[in-house]
């Protein structure tokens, strides 16, 4: 990855700029919607955030699903902690938390947490479901919603802008 002063602007331009295949398009979904389901002040956020980034995914499926899941994820609050709570409390797995709890970075995570391992669990379910249905509805309606995006003022103006950065007097 090219850390050059403006690659972030590079590459939500490239992101809004290309027609993305099916799958890309998908992956984004997919990756947004763990980013949306996983509560925010866990390390699983950033890592995730990474591989969105880190990933030919694209970025603004991604972005439109990680805000559409945040709210899904406040509506399934109560039934993923209680699933949280049933993983963490197994006792068949108690010795593989304290375990785990005993790494260096894994307590960042905290998945000791109901709500964070239920939303955690229930993301690792659904990924593969949201990305074979995204990739379906994109190869149905993807055309449609490609015209309308380029005709969108955000997306004119994104595309619009000057590329060049000035770095030490050079452009």
């Amino acid at each position: 990855m090219n850390l050059e002063p403006g690659w972030l602007t590079r590459r939500f331009r490239f992101s809004a700029g290309e027609r993305h295949s099916n799958g890309r398009l998908a992956l984004g979904c997919a990756i947004g919607m763990a980013i949306g389901l996983v509560p925010k002040d866990s390390l699983i956020v950033p890592v995730l955030i990474v591989l969105l980034f880190c990933s030919m995914a694209d970025l603004w499926c991604g972005l439109a699903s990680s805000i559409l899941f945040t709210g899904i994820g406040y509506l399934l609050d109560g039934l993923t902690q209680k699933l949280g709570a049933l993983v963490l409390t197994s006792e068949k797995l108690e010795s593989a938390w304290v375990y785990l709890y005993e790494l260096p970075l894994l307590p960042w995570t905290r998945f000791n947490n109901t709500a964070v391992m239920g939303n955690l669990i229930l993301a690792c379910l659904l990924c593969y479901p949201v990305y074979r249905f995204s990739a379906l509805f994109f190869n149905a309606y993807g055309p449609y919603f490609h015209r309308a995006i380029t005709k969108s003022f955000i997306y004119r103006w994104l595309i619009s802008r000057e590329t060049t950065s000035t770095v030490e007097g050079v452009q």
